[in-house]
C-alpha cells in the first residue's frame, strides 16, 4: 500500500471498549491528534458483551456540530449485530476534553424473564489535541523555507517553549530585542509567568488584581491609561510576537489563590476559607495566633530570639508543648463535654422528653460490652465533627440519648446495673449500721462491767460483817436471776418473731414497689402506642410463711403490643429472679447485711440477706441496760433512682468515647510539634534554608497560616470571624483530589501546609451556587487570558479542584477552542495524573531534566519522552484498510488505526523557572549536555530564560529586580549557538515526521538517535554528562556502530566555563563567563562483519564532561519506496491458490510438516521456543503482540536482527511443497523479491520490514481464503471468519494418510497438533460431527463430499469406522460415528448445490459384502460399488437386525489397554420402544470413549464411561435419520419403505420407517424424562432412589450401571438439536436452564454434574498415580469441559428459548444471551497462538495442557450455531 494512498484515505481511530462499555485500565487516557482534517473516532463493542445488549452510547462531544456544553449529552444507539463488533462512529472536528458512557440492558434471567434494568458504564474520557499554527521558518541547515504557506500546523511535539518573567523584560515597548533573540534561538512559544498586578510580596503568582496588568509593564505615560487601553497594548504585543516572530504565547492561570492584600477580599472575604464558612479552621487559627504572640513574647518567657543551634529550637518547642498548648486547651475541640452532657440529659428526663428508641431497634445492648455500647451511642447519639471549629462541638443528641437509655432500661444490662448500685448502697448502709451497733454494744458492755465491779466491791465490803446473810441473799438472787433470764429469753424470742414478721411485711411491700415501678417503666417506654398495647401476666413475689425463709420468686411480665394499623403483635417477656432460699439457721441479727434489688434481686449463700437478731454471745443480764441502749433498727433501702443510674452510665459512655479522642489529640499534638520543629529549623537553621535571622513580630517564629483582613468601615459589615482567611500552600505527598482546607482535613491544625503567607486560598465550593461572585470573577479572569494567549499553564494544578478547572477551561475554550493547556502535577502517581489530564484536556505535563540524579536516570527520562523506538511496527502493521461513511455521507475507503492507551504528553524542560540550575545542582558544564538531550527528545521541550545564558542560580521571582540583559551577539553567549541548531531541528523533525528514537546509556554518556521511519534519515546526538567531577577526556565509551548507515558530523563542542562567579553591575542579570569551544571531529570508519556494513564512530580522546556531538545519518543504499514495494502485488501472488494451498501457506503444524517434507518442522526462535505453525499464522502469533507493543527487544526481533534465517525459512519451506502444490510458485517469487530488498536494509530495520511483509502476505492469504468460502463465512464478522478459517487449519494434505489407501489428497485432522498424520489424523466421529460446520456452512462442498464418499467406501458391519487410517486398516469400535455420518449426508443434501442428486453417487466399496477383512491391495478391494442411497439402507437394515461381531485383529496389537470382552461389538433395536442399544461395560462406543490404561491404579481395560444401553444422542440422531428418510420415501426419492425385522424368532416382517419414527416419538419422554415432581415418577420409567437431579433428561437408558442413566451430562442437547420433535418444549427449556446453571462452563460443557461423586474436573493424561479415578486421564469425560458440546447446547437453547423462553417475543434476546456466553471463545480464538478453540478445558475454564489447542469440532459446532441463527430468518444485523 503506497504511503500516498494511505495519506489520502480517511482516518478512523478505533477505540475498543470493555464488556460493560467502559475503557480498560490501559486506555484510561485516550489522546487524539488535532483535527486539521476531520477524522472518525469509532467506539467498538464486542458482539455478545453486556454493552452490546440494547446499548446506547452517550457523549457530550457535539456530534451534530454546535457549541460544546459539558452537561449536554448526545445519544446514539449501537446497531444490533450478533456476528461482528458494534460500532458508533463520530466525526471529530473539535479539540478539547470530552466524556462518554454506555447504557445497556441487563441480561435476561435463567428463568427466561427479560430484564428491564438499565446498567450504566463509568464515565470515560477522550482528549483531542488543539490545532496550533505558526509562521514557517527557514530550515536551520539549508535555509530553505519549510513551507510556502503563511502558517502551518505544528504538532505538540514540535513546540519549543521558553519561560520568561515579564517584569524582568521591562515595559512592553522594550521587549522587541529580547523577542528577536528568543525567536532566533528556535523558540516558537513563550511561557509568560503572570503579568497581572502583583500583591504585597511582589511575587507574580500572588496576584493583586486578576483583571488588570502590572503597571511596571507599561511605560510611565501609559500607566494612567484605562484598562481597555492597557489591554490593547498587551494584545498588540502578543499579536506582534505571533505574526512577526512566529512565537505563540502561553501564560499561567492562577486559580487557587489571590494576593493576601487583594482589595476585593475586603468586600468578599467569603471567597476565602474563613472562620464563618469554614469554622473547622478555628483551632488552627487559635494555634496560629498563639504562635504569633509567642514570637513577640519569647524574651519575656526567657526563650532565645535568635536560633544558633537545635538546642535553642528545642527550648522553644518544649515551651510550646508544656505551656502554650495547655493554655489554649485544644483538646476541647476534640472531646464531648461531660458536665454539659450530664446536665442536658438530666434536664431532658426531668422534662419527660420522649426520646427516639427506633434508632436502637434490633440492637441487643446486653450482649455488648461498654466499648461496643459506646460505639453505638456515639454513632447515634453524638453529633459528628462538622463543627470541629467549636469547643465541645461534639454534643449529646438529647432525643437519641433519651431513646438509648430507655432502651437500656429494658435490658438485662440495666437490671445488672441496678443490682450493682443497690448492692453497693446496701453494703454502705449496712456498714454504717454495724458501726453504730458496735458502739451500742460497747456501751452495754461498759455498763455491765461497771455493775459487776460495783457488785464485787460491795461483796468484799460485806464479807466480814454479813457473810452468811449475804451468801443466802446471793443464792436467792441467783435463783431469781435464773428465773428472770428465762422470762427475758422468752420475751426476746417473742420480740424477734415480731420483728421477723415485720421484716417480711416490709420486704413484701418493697417487692410490690418493684412491680409497680417496672410496670410504670414499661408503660412509659411504650407510651407512643399505649392504645394498642396491653400488659398481662403477673409479678409473683412471695415470702415463705414458714419461719424466716425467703423462697425464690419468679416475676414474669408479658407486654402484648397489638397495633391495629399494622396488625403486628410483639410480646416482650421480662423474667426476674429475685431471691434464693435462706436457711433459718443462717439468720443472724447481729452480723446481717441486707441485699436487695428493686428490678432484680438475687441473693445467694455468700451474700444472703439476713434478718436482724441479737448476738448470742452477749449476755442479757440486765433489761435496764438494754432499755438504756436501744438496738439499731434494720437498714431501710431508699427507692431506686433510674435517673441517677442513667447519668452514671452516661459518664461511663462519654469517658469511653472521649478516650480515643484524647488519643487523637495527643497524636495530633505530636505531629504539630514535629512539623513546627521541622519548619522552624528549615527557616532558621538549615544551610539550604533562608536563615531568616532574629525572631521578631515582623519576622515571626512561623509563617502565618492566616491572613487577617483589616477591620475598617468596609469590613465591619461582615460577621465576626470572616476576616480571618486561610493562606494557600502545598503539602508533601497529599491526595490531590482532597481539599486540604476542607472540613475533611486537619492539615492547617497539624501545621502540615507549607504555606505561602502572601496568598489567600480561594474557596469555590462544589459549584457556582456556593460562591457565585468568586466563580464569576475568576471566569472573567480566565476568559480575559484566553482572549490573549494561545495556552495556559495551570499553576498549582494538583491542588485545583477538578470541577472548577473543567468549568473555567470550558469558558476559556469557548473563547479559544484550540487552547493549549499545560500543567505541573505533583500527584505521585501516573494514574492520578491521568485523572487530571483526561478530564481537563491537559495537552502536556511539565517534566524537568534537572530532577534526575545521575546519567542513568536522565537517560530514562529522555527515553520516556523520546518517541517510539526505531523500527516500530505499530502504525504500519496494525493499520487496516476498510470502508466507512465519510463526514459528508459518502462510502469511502479508510484506514482503521486501533487505539491503545496513551501516556500523558510531556513538555520536557531542561530547567524550569522555579528550580535550581545545573550550576547549583550539578556543574555549570552540564548546562550544554542537559539542554542538548532535552532538545533531541520527541515531545514538546522547553527552557527558562537565563538557562542558555548560563545564569548561575535560579531567579528569585519575588525579590529579583535586575532586568534581562540585551546582547549585541546573543549567539555567542552561553550555549545559545548549539541551542539554536538543536531547537530549530527539534521543530523541523516534528514537522517532517522523525517520530522514532533510540536512546542508549553508557556510563556518563547518553546517545540519542532521532529517526524518520520512511526516509530512513536521522540525527544522532552523543552527550557526555557532567553531573559531578569534571574530566577533559572522553572516558569510557565503546565505539558507536551505525549499521548500514552513513554519518556526517554537524558539530562537536563543549562549554568552557571560565569562572564560577558572576560580575554584575546590579542592573542586569548575568551568566557565568563561558563560551562554546569546538572539539576534534570523531573518527568515522566504514566496516563490515557477518551482519553487513556499518559505520564505526569513535569520539576524540579529548571530549570533556558536558561535551556534545551531533551527526546527521542516512541509511546507505536505502531502497526507495520500500514500504510500498513490500505491500504491493499480493493479489497476483495469491489469486490462484486454493484452500489446500492456503493450508500450506497459513498453517501446518510440526507433525504435518515433517510428514510431508521429512526432516523439516516449525521455526524455532532462540530464547523463545517453537512457533505453533510453519506458515504465516505461526509467525503472526509471535508478531501480533510485538506489533501492538513495539516490543523490539523480543527474542524474535533479536533473531531477525542477527540474521536472515526467518526470511530464508519462509521461502524455502514453500519451495519444498511445490511438488504437491505447484501453484505456490508465484508466492515463492513474491517472497523472494521482497526479502531480497529487506536483506539490504540495516539489521535494526529487518524486524519491521519482515513483520510488514508477513502481515501483508497474511492479510492477502486470509482475503483469498474468504473469497473461496461461503458468504456466511465471508460476511459473518471476525469471529465467524476466524471459526471458518479453522476449516483451513484442519483440511490439508499429508503423505502418510488420506481418504484413500493409495491416492494422496487432503483430509480433515481431528485436532492439532496431536491428530495430524498416519492413522491418528482422520476420525469418523470427529469428521462427521465437524463436517456441517467446517465444510458445509463455509461452502467447501468438495471437502464435505469427498469425506462422505471416502468413509462410505469403508462401510463394514453396517458401521462407519472410528479410525479411517486412509482406508487401509480402519477400526470399527464406535456406535455413534455411523449416525453422525447419516446426519452429515442429510445436512449435505439439504445445502449443497447438487442436493438430493448426491444420493445417487456411486461409492466403490473397500471391503467385500461378507465383511471379511482384506488388505487394500487385495483384488476384492473396491470390486463393487454402492450408491449413497444403498449405503443408507444398508446401515439401517444392519442395525435393525442387530450387529454382532468381534473386531478384526482384536488384541494388544489393536488396542493395548482393552480387555478381550471389549472387542465384542453388539448393537440391537428394542422394538418395544424403537430404541437402539449397544455396547457393554468393557467398551466405550460413543464420543465419551476413555479406556483405562493404568495397571498401577487398576483401571486398565475398564472404560470410564462405557455408556452401554440406549444413548440419548444416538436416539436423537436415529430419529433425525428416520424423519428424513420418511420424508424422502414419501417424495419417492428413497426406494425402500422400511427394514425387515424379526422379533422373538417370529417371521420377518417389514418395519416401516414411519412406524419406527413414530415409535421413537411415542417412547422417548416416558423413558428418558426425569420429572421435576417426584409424585409424577409413576408416569415414567424411573427408579426414584437413583435420581439426584430432576427436570432433566437421562443420559442413557438401561445401561449396565443403572445409576449412570441418571447422570447430568451434556449429551441431551445434541438430541434436542437433531430431533427437537422428541421433546416437550417447556420441559426441554427447563432442562436446558438446569444445564446452563450446572454444567455450562466458561468455555466448554462440564461432562458430568459437579455434584456427582464421580466428578473430577482436571484432566492429566500423564498422571501415573494410584487414584483410579484420574490415573492416566481416566476422568477425560468425568468433568473436564468439552467445547464442541457447547455448540450443541447453544443450538438447542436457541431453538427452545425463541419458542418458549426469553426470546419468544424477541429472538434478539436469545441471540444476545448466546453471544454473551461466547465472549470467552472470541477472546481465545483472537489470542491463542493456534488461532482456534481448544478440545477441552479443565474445571471452570482452566487451561488443559494435554488437550489439543485447536480442535475441529470445537470450531465446527459454533459455526453450526451461527448458521442456525442465519437460517432462523433473524438477521445478524438490525
Amino acid at each position: 500500500m503506497a504511503n500516498v494512498a494511505k495519506e489520502s484515505k480517511l482516518i478512523v481511530y478505533r477505540l475498543q471498549l470493555e464488556a460493560d462499555g467502559s475503557l480498560s485500565k490501559d486506555k484510561q487516557y485516550v489522546r487524539l491528534p488535532p483535527p486539521e482534517t476531520p477524522y472518525i473516532l469509532r467506539f467498538n463493542v464486542r458482539a455478545g458483551s453486556p454493552a452490546s445488549h440494547g446499548s446506547i452510547f452517550y457523549t457530550n462531544y457535539p456530534i451534530s456540530g454546535g457549541e460544546f456544553i459539558r452537561e449536554k449529552f448526545y445519544s446514539r444507539n449501537f446497531p444490533v449485530d450478533f456476528s461482528r463488533s458494534l460500532n458508533i462512529d463520530i466525526v471529530i472536528r473539535l479539540p478539547g476534553a470530552f466524556e462518554f458512557y454506555v447504557e445497556h440492558r441487563a441480561d435476561s434471567t435463567l428463568s427466561g424473564e427479560v430484564s428491564t434494568t438499565i446498567n450504566k458504564s463509568e464515565i470515560c474520557y477522550f482528549n483531542v489535541d488543539p490545532s496550533l499554527h505558526i509562521i514557517p521558518r527557514r530550515r536551520i541547515l539549508s535555509s530553505k523555507r519549510i513551507s510556502s504557506l503563511p502558517t502551518i500546523p505544528i504538532p505538540l511535539d514540535g513546540l519549543v517553549i521558553e519561560s520568561v518573567l515579564p517584569k524582568l523584560l521591562g515595559p512592553f515597548t522594550k521587549w522587541e530585542p529580547h523577542i528577536k533573540a528568543i525567536s532566533d534561538l528556535g523558540y516558537n512559544m513563550i511561557h509568560f509567568v503572570p503579568m497581572q498586578a502583583r500583591g504585597i510580596s511582589n511575587s507574580p503568582y500572588s496576584i493583586f488584581d486578576q483583571l488588570s496588568f502590572s503597571s511596571d509593564l507599561f511605560e510611565t505615560h501609559d500607566q494612567s491609561k484605562s484598562s481597555e487601553e492597557k489591554l490593547d497594548i498587551v494584545r498588540d504585543t502578543l499579536k506582534k510576537l505571533e505574526n512577526e516572530y512566529g512565537i505563540l504565547s502561553l501564560t499561567d492561570v492562577v486559580l487557587n489563590h489571590t494576593a493576601c492584600n487583594s482589595d476585593w477580599l475586603e468586600d468578599h472575604p467569603e471567597a476565602g476559607y474563613n472562620l464563618v464558612n469554614s469554622p473547622h479552621l478555628q483551632p488552627a487559627y487559635e494555634l496560629d495566633t498563639a504562635l504569633l504572640q509567642l514570637s513577640k513574647d519569647l524574651a519575656k518567657h526567657g526563650l532565645p530570639t535568635f536560633l544558633h543551634s537545635e538546642n535553642d529550637l528545642n527550648q522553644i518547642i518544649e515551651y510550646i508543648k508544656m505551656n502554650l498548648l495547655p493554655q489554649i486547651r485544644l483538646w476541647e475541640y476534640y472531646i464531648v463535654d461531660m458536665s454539659t452532657a450530664v446536665n442536658d440529659l438530666k434536664t431532658a428526663f426531668e422534662n419527660e422528653v420522649e426520646g427516639d428508641q427506633g434508632l436502637f431497634e434490633g440492637i441487643d445492648i446486653t450482649s455488648l460490652n461498654l466499648a461496643e455500647q459506646a460505639d453505638i451511642f456515639k454513632k447515634h447519639a453524638i453529633s459528628d465533627h462538622e463543627n470541629f471549629g467549636k469547643r465541645f462541638a461534639k454534643k449529646v443528641k438529647i432525643a437519641e440519648a433519651v431513646g438509648f437509655f430507655k432502651k437500656w432500661s429494658l435490658s438485662e444490662d440495666f437490671v445488672r446495673t441496678v443490682k450493682e448500685e443497690q448492692d453497693e448502697l446496701l453494703a454502705k448502709l449496712e456498714r454504717e449500721r454495724q458501726e453504730r451497733e458496735n458502739i451500742r454494744l460497747a456501751k452495754i458492755h461498759k455498763k455491765r462491767q461497771a455493775r459487776e465491779d460495783s457488785k464485787k466491791a460491795e461483796l468484799e465490803k460485806l464479807k466480814e460483817t454479813q457473810r452468811e446473810k449475804y451468801e443466802e441473799e446471793m443464792a436467792k438472787e441467783e435463783r431469781e436471776k435464773i428465773e428472770s433470764e428465762k422470762r427475758e429469753r422468752a420475751r426476746l424470742e417473742q420480740e424477734r418473731l415480731e420483728r421477723a414478721k415485720h421484716e417480711r411485711a416490709r420486704i413484701q411491700q418493697a417487692l410490690k414497689k418493684v412491680k409497680s415501678q417496672l410496670e410504670k417503666e414499661i408503660v412509659k417506654t411504650i407510651e407512643p402506642a399505649k392504645n394498642d398495647i396491653s400488659v398481662s401476666g403477673q409479678i409473683n413475689l412471695e415470702v415463705s410463711e414458714h419461719g424466716t425463709n425467703i423462697i425464690e420468686s419468679h416475676t414474669e411480665i408479658t407486654v402484648d403490643v397489638s397495633n391495629t394499623k399494622t396488625n403486628k403483635n410483639v410480646s416482650t417477656n421480662t423474667t426476674v429472679h429475685e431471691m434464693t432460699v435462706l436457711d433459718k439457721e443462717s439468720i443472724d441479727f447481729d452480723t446481717t447485711s441486707t441485699t436487695q434489688s428493686l428490678d432484680k434481686l438475687h441473693v445467694n449463700d455468700d451474700e444472703s440477706q439476713k434478718l436482724p437478731n441479737f448476738d448470742k454471745s452477749i449476755e442479757a443480764s440486765s433489761s435496764e441496760a438494754l432499755e438504756e441502749e436501744p438496738e439499731e433498727p434494720p437498714v431501710e433501702l431508699p427507692p431506686h433512682d433510674s435517673l441517677k443510674l442513667y447519668l452514671k452510665k452516661l459518664e461511663a459512655l462519654i469517658n469511653e468515647i472521649n478516650h480515643p479522642l484524647y488519643k487523637f489529640y495527643d497524636e495530633d499534638i505530636i505531629v504539630i510539634l514535629e512539623n513546627l520543629a521541622n519548619r522552624i529549623k528549615y527557616m532558621r537553621l538549615d544551610g539550604h534554608g533562608p536563615k531568616m535571622g532574629e525572631i521578631t513580630q515582623e519576622r515571626p517564629l512561623i509563617e502565618t497560616y492566616f491572613t487577617r483582613i483589616p477591620l475598617n468601615e468596609k469590613t465591619r459589615k461582615h460577621p465576626e470571624g470572616s476576616l480571618a482567611v486561610a493562606n494557600n500552600g502545598w503539602i508533601w505527598n497529599a491526595n490531590p483530589l482532597q481539599d486540604f482546607a476542607s472540613s475533611e482535613s486537619y492539615a492547617y491544625l497539624k501545621r502540615e501546609v507549607i504555606v505561602w503567607g502572601d496568598c489567600v486560598k480561594l474557596r469555590y465550593g462544589k459549584n457556582r451556587d456556593d460562591n457565585p461572585w468568586l466563580w464569576d470573577h475568576m471566569s472573567k479572569y480566565t476568559e480575559l487570558l484566553a482572549s490573549l494567549f494561545h495556552g495556559f499553564r495551570i499553576d498549582n494544578c494538583h491542588s485545583t479542584p477538578i470541577h472548577l478547572a473543567k468549568y473555567l477551561l470550558d469558558k476559556a475554550r469557548r473563547i479559544r477552542p484550540n487552547l493549549y493547556v499545560v500543567a505541573e502535577l505533583f500527584t505521585g502517581s501516573e494514574e492520578m495524573d491521568i485523572q487530571f489530564v483526561s478530564q481537563l484536556g491537559i495537552g502536556s505535563l511539565i517534566r524537568e531534566a534537572m530532577q534526575p540524579w545521575d546519567p542513568k536516570e536522565l537517560s530514562r527520562y529522555v527515553h520516556r519522552h523520546g518517541g517510539k523506538p526505531i523500527g516500530s511496527m505499530d502504525t504500519e502493521c496494525l493499520t487496516d484498510v476498510s470502508t466507512c461513511t465519510s463526514p459528508d455521507g459518502q462510502e469511502v475507503s479508510c484506514l482503521v488505526i486501533p487505539l491503545s492507551g496513551s501516556k500523558p504528553h510531556a513538555l520536557f524542560m531542561d530547567c524550569t523557572h522555579d528550580n535550581e540550575t545545573p550550576h547549583q545542582k550539578r556543574t555549570a558544564e552540564d548546562t550544554l549536555s542537559n539542554g542538548a538531550l532535552v532538545a533531541m527528545s520527541s515531545c514538546a521541550v522547553g527552557s527558562v530564560k537565563g538557562y542558555d545564558e548560563v545564569f548561575p542560580t535560579i531567579i528569585d521571582l519575588v525579590n529579583e529586580t535586575r532586568l534581562y540583559p540585551i546582547y549585541e551577539e546573543p549567539l555567542n553567549i552561553g550555549i545559545s549557538r548549539v541551542k539554536k541548531v538543536l531547537q530549530h531541528l527539534h521543530t523541523e523533525m516534528a514537522l517532517d515526521g522523525f517520530i522514532e528514537t533510540h536512546v542508549h546509556h553508557e556510563n556518563d554518556y547518553i546517545i540519542v538517535h532521532r529517526f524518520h521511519p520512511n526516509t530512513l534519515d536521522g540525527y544522532l546526538l552523543a552527550a557526555h554528562c557532567a553531573f559531578t567531577g569534571l574530566t577533559m577526556l572522553r572516558g569510557d565509551l565503546a565505539p558507536i556502530n551505525l549499521r548500514g548507515t552513513l554519518a556526517e558530523l554537524l558539530f562537536s563542542t563543549y562549554l568552557d566555563v571560565k569562572s564560577r562567579t558572576v560580575d554584575s553591575d546590579g542592573k542586569f542579570l548575568a551568566g557565568l563567563p563561558s563560551s562554546l569551544k569546538s572539539l576534534h571531529a570523531p573518527i568515522m570508519r566504514r566496516r563490515s562483519d557477518a551482519n553487513g556494513d556499518y559505520t564505526e564512530v569513535l569520539l576524540p580522546k579529548e571530549f570533556p564532561s558536558g561535551s556534545v556531538m551531533l551527526l546527521k545519518t542516512a541509511v546507505d543504499n536505502k531502497p526507495d519506496g520500500i514500504d510500498d514495494f513490500v505491500e504491493r502485488d499480493t493479489e497476483e501472488a495469491f489469486q490462484e491458490l486454493d484452500l489446500v494451498d492456503l493450508n500450506i501457506v497459513l498453517y501446518r503444524c510440526n507433525g504435518e510438516e515433517h510428514d510431508t517434507t521429512p526432516g523439516n518442522g516449525v521455526y524455532h526462535i532462540p530464547n523463545h521456543g517453537d512457533i505453533p505453525y510453519c506458515g504465516l499464522e505461526g509467525f503472526m502469533s509471535v508478531l501480533r503482540p510485538i506489533m501492538k507493543h513495539n516490543d523490539l527487544g523480543h527474542p524474535f526481533c533479536v533473531n531477525l536482527r542477527e540474521g536472515h534465517w526467518a526470511l530464508d525459512y519462509t521461502v524455502q519451506r514453500l519451495e519444498r511443497y511445490l511438488f504437491i502444490a505447484p501453484r505456490l510458485k508465484k508466492l515463492v517469487d513474491w517472497y523472494t523479491s521482497r526479502f531480497e530488498v529487506i536483506k539490504t536494509v540495516p539489521n535494526f530495520l529487518v524486524p519491521k520490514y519482515f513483520a510488514l511483509a508477513i502481515k501483508t502476505a497474511y492479510n492477502a492469504a486470509i482475503k483469498r481464503a474468504l473469497q473461496q468460502l461461503s458468504s456466511f463465512a465471508r460476511d459473518g464478522g471476525p469471529f465467524i471468519q476466524s471459526l471458518a478459517l479453522c476449516s483451513l487449519q484442519m483440511y490439508g494434505t499429508v503423505l502418510s494418510t488420506g481418504l484413500h489407501p493409495t491416492k494422496t489428497g487432503p483430509s480433515m485432522a481431528a485436532g492439532l497438533p496431536h491428530f495430524t498424520f498416519r492413522h491418528m489424523r482422520c476420525w469418523g466421529r470427529d469428521v462427521f460431527i465437524s463436517l456441517r460446520g467446517l465444510f458445509i456452512t463455509t461452502g467447501n462442498y468438495q471437502a464435505a463430499r469427498s469425506h462422505i464418499l471416502g468413509f462410505g467406501s469403508v462401510l463394514k458391519h453396517g458401521m462407519i469406522p472410528n479410525l479411517l487410517d486412509a482406508a487401509r486398516r480402519p477400526r470399527y469400535n464406535c456406535r455413534d460415528a455411523t449416525w453422525w455420518y447419516l446426519q452429515s449426508i442429510q445436512d449435505y443434501c439439504k445445502v449443497a448445490p447438487e442436493g438430493l442428486d448426491f444420493l445417487k453417487e456411486s461409492v466403490p466399496r473397500r471391503f467385500p459384502q461378507d465383511d471379511e477383512f482384506i488388505e487394500a491391495d487385495d483384488p476384492q478391494a473396491y470390486a463393487y460399488q454402492s450408491t449413497i442411497l444403498e449405503i443408507i439402507q444398508e446401515i439401517l437394515q444392519r442395525h435393525s437386525r442387530g450387529i454382532h461381531f468381534r473386531e478384526w485383529n482384536a488384541g494388544p496389537n489393536l488396542d493395548h489397554a482393552m480387555r478381550s470382552e471389549g472387542f465384542q461389538i453388539d448393537i440391537k433395536v428394542d422394538w418395544a420402544t424403537g430404541f437402539l442399544y449397544g455396547g457393554n461395560q468393557w467398551n466405550c462406543g460413543t464420543w465419551m470413549d476413555k479406556m483405562g490404561e493404568s495397571e498401577k491404579a487398576g483401571n486398565k481395560g475398564e472404560p470410564a464411561t462405557p455408556r452401554d444401553g440406549a444413548d440419548i444422542e444416538i436416539i436423537g440422531l436415529l430419529k433425525s435419520t428416520l424423519r428424513w428418510i420418511t420424508e424422502l420415501e414419501k417424495k419417492g426419492v428413497y426406494p425402500w419403505k422400511g427394514v425387515e425385522i424379526q422379533v422373538n424368532d417370529k417371521k420377518k416382517e417389514l418395519m416401516h420407517f414411519s412406524e419406527w419414527n413414530n415409535l421413537l416419538k411415542k417412547s422417548f419422554e416416558k423413558y428418558f424424562y426425569i420429572p421435576v415432581d417426584p409424585k409424577e415418577d409413576s408416569k415414567y420409567d424411573i427408579q426414584s432412589h437413583m435420581v439426584h437431579r430432576r427436570g432433566i433428561y437421562k443420559d442413557t437408558y438401561r445401561s449396565t450401571n443403572a445409576h449412570t442413566d441418571y447422570q447430568l451430562r451434556p449429551n441431551f442437547p445434541i438430541a434436542m438439536v437433531v430431533a427437537p420433535e422428541l421433546f416437550d418444549k417447556n420441559r426441554a427449556m427447563k432442562a436446558l436452564n438446569v444445564a446452563r446453571e450446572i454444567i455450562l462452563g466458561p468455555v466448554g460443557m462440564r461432562t458430568l454434574d459437579p455434584q456427582d461423586p464421580a466428578y473430577r474436573g482436571y484432566y492429566d493424561n500423564g498422571n501415573d498415580g494410584t487414584d483410579k479415578s484420574v490415573a492416566k486421564g481416566w476422568n477425560y469425560h468425568q468433568g473436564p469441559e468439552w467445547v464442541w458440546v457447547t455448540g450443541y447446547f447453544l443450538r438447542a437453547y436457541l431453538y427452545y428459548d425463541t419458542r418458549v423462553g426469553a426470546g419468544k417475543d424477541n429472538p434478539h434476546e436469545t441471540i444476545h444471551n448466546i453471544t454473551r456466553i461466547l465472549l470467552p471463545h472470541r477472546k481465545i480464538i483472537e489470542t491463542s497462538p493456534w488461532a482456534g478453540l481448544p478440545e477441552l478445558t479443565n474445571a471452570d475454564g482452566a487451561e488443559c495442557h494435554d488437550a489439543c489447542p485447536t480442535q475441529a469440532w470445537s470450531a465446527a459446532t459454533l459455526l453450526d450455531l451461527f448458521d442456525d441463527i442465519k437460517n432462523m430468518g433473524t438477521s445478524f444485523q438490525q
